[in-house]
């Protein structure tokens, strides 16, 4: 998954860094604590990646539960453009 890890203490201290690098590689950075990662740090575009996965994964639990996992297509649209659309 990361191809360079940083221990908490060493991250702490490069974090400007790391940041930048991060921002201009795309490279995620690890982060270990005792030996152990404990984090990721991801650029933006990676983040929103996460995010539509976990809100794929979520919708899709819905829809096995048989709970309602959406909301009519008017709906929607009366939401996006107000009533007056």
């Amino acid at each position: 998954m990361t191809q360079q890890t940083y221990s908490i203490t060493e991250a702490r201290e490069r974090f400007d860094e790391l940041v930048h690098e991060v921002g201009a590689t795309g490279e995620p950075v690890g982060i270990t604590e005792r030996g152990q990662l404990v984090a990721v740090l991801v650029g933006p575009a990676d983040a929103l990646e996460v995010q539509e996965a976990r809100a794929l994964a979520a919708y899709r639990a819905r829809q096995a539960r048989g709970e309602d996992a959406g909301v009519p297509a008017e709906v929607a649209y009366r939401r996006v453009f107000g009533d007056g659309a």
